[in-house]
């Protein structure tokens, strides 16, 4: 199947015009659609015949009319369809959704660790609805104590049921530019799982000893229940900072925790320059839409040191994930280092404006750190990021190679997002196993090496349906500024 506009030709003829799947060629269709069900323009899916070498020769029947591409939606509609993106759930899931009851879980908090009294507090974009992680940090006399707890989805999901079986499918959540496709059923999602503001929840929680100079020192796991104390967003958290405001009508603890998760922020971020980590660092792409869902704007904003306080604090739980499973079975999350023919090129970029760049190879990360250095005033800053990015390999999930290039890290895994991602909830299984079992190196037990590859082809094609939407948004919004001239930096051209 696939999916396309249907058109009549100036003979009268059928015709569909296929939409993505790498399709141009308009194709004739065999059967007339009936005037009734499809207009001409309409969008529709179409069942084909193809050859012996899975060429499409002709189309059989028309199986959907989706509508026209100015109906609101229509672009997310077409990214799914195109790149098989499952929604809805089936009777069995919505059967096991009912039968999930709060109190079970919190009243049966047993061997948990109570860190109800604890200041967690979340902090994410203003649209956010699934918090998977809260944090909390306080001083120590050698540095700080850095807790991070993340939604404990594990309780929940159970291996195997109808549920974990349908987000392994999903591989991740998908987000679209005005709406998410959840991996999880919203119940749990944006309620039982979310770490709401003054609702306990259960946590699988990492607490870390960070010295001032950003290194490790002590990290324990353990299993948990908290109950966060305050949703802030991001600019919200910027504005404590940038008024350096410790007034604020909270409970006792959360702003005192706030500057000394900034604090951390910057110790792991000296931390993470020294060790010659990849520094990408420029302005984020925000999209401004209509009440039609229609693009309405594009700007560049400088990122927050609230979300850089964020990022680092769930890198150091993540790296802190990957080392505690020590030679147990682990799910990896790997980024291999550039090809030396992409550096090579990369080199060559920049002699071209003129940076002189390390001439060994060894030297890949100060090669792309030394163009990003180079940008960071100029105008070309986005040219030359892109430039370093489309040189690097793509990051992948595996079983065995443990290493992350851009974060300079030995180890790295994905621990802090297991209402979004499908590998988060894996890890969060082997290290409850490992909790409760020290010993446990699971021998034959779970293939992680398949939920590597399902992970990373789930990755793959969340990644080309919100680029095809975008893509479809884009185009609309320069469709309304034909004839009209802008500066611009070429990024890169294509041969279509």
């Amino acid at each position: 199947m696939i999916v396309g506009r249907y058109v009549n030709d100036q003979f009268d003829r059928q015709q569909f015009i296929p939409i993505g799947n790498g399709l141009k060629t308009p194709i004739r269709l065999r059967k007339r659609a009936r005037p009734e069900r499809v207009k001409n323009g309409q969008l529709v899916s179409v069942e084909v015949q193809r050859d012996f070498n899975g060429i499409v020769t002709s189309m059989d029947k028309i199986r959907e009319n989706f509508g026209n591409f100015s109906d609101k939606g229509m672009p997310q509609t077409l990214a799914m369809v195109n790149n098989l993106i499952r929604s809805g759930w089936n009777e069995e899931i919505n059967k096991e959704i009912l039968e999930f009851e709060i109190r079970e879980g919190i009243e049966s908090i047993g061997v948990r660790r109570d860190l109800r009294s604890y200041p967690f507090i979340t902090i994410d974009g203003k649209d956010a609805k699934d918090f998977d992680d809260a944090v909390y940090a306080e001083k120590t006399t050698e540095g700080y104590l850095l807790f991070v707890a993340i939604a404990d989805v594990s309780f929940y999901v159970k291996s195997g049921s109808s549920i974990d079986r349908e987000a392994f499918e999903r591989g991740n959540s998908v987000y679209f530019s005005q709406s998410v496709v959840p991996m999880l059923p919203e119940k749990l999602s944006n309620d039982l799982c979310s770490l709401l503001p003054n609702e306990d929840r259960l946590v699988l929680v990492v607490s870390l000893q960070v010295d001032n100079f950003g290194s490790m020192k002590a990290v324990q796991f353990s299993e948990g229940v908290i109950n966060s104390k305050r949703r802030f967003t991001y600019d919200e958290v910027q504005s404590i900072y940038d008024e350096e405001s410790k007034q604020l009508d909270v409970i006792e603890g959360v702003i005192e925790s706030l500057f000394n998760l900034k604090e951390i922020y910057h110790s792991l971020s000296n931390a993470r320059s020294a060790r010659n980590a990849l520094n990408i660092d420029g302005p984020e792409i925000r999209y401004k839409f209509n009440k039609d869902s229609r693009l309405k704007s594009i700007q560049l904003a400088p990122r927050l040191d609230s979300q850089k306080v964020i990022e680092e604090c769930m890198i150091a739980a993540n790296v802190a994930a990957a080392d505690f499973c020590g030679e147990s079975q682990m799910l990896y999350r790997h980024h291999p280092r550039p090809d030396h023919d992409k550096l090579e090129e990369l080199r060559q970029e920049a002699k071209k404006i003129g940076l002189k760049t390390n001439e060994s190879i060894d030297g890949a990360v100060s090669i792309c750190n030394d163009i990003l250095k180079f940008g960071e005033k100029r105008k070309e800053r986005l040219l030359l990021e892109s430039m370093v990015m489309r040189s690097q390999k793509l990051a992948s999930y595996s079983s065995s190679e443990k290493s992350h290039f851009g974060l300079a890290l030995p180890y790295y895994t994905h621990f802090t997002s297991p209402i979004r991602r499908y590998s988060d909830l894996i890890v969060h299984r082997l290290i409850k196993e490992k909790i409760q079992n020290p010993l446990y190196k699971n021998d034959g037990g779970l293939n992680v090496e398949s939920v590597a590859i399902q992970c990373s082809s789930c990755e793959r094609r969340a990644e080309e349906a919100t680029r095809e939407e975008m893509a479809y948004l884009k185009c609309e919004f320069m469709s309304r500024h034909v004839g009209d001239t802008f500066r611009a930096i070429v990024v890169s051209v294509f041969d279509l």
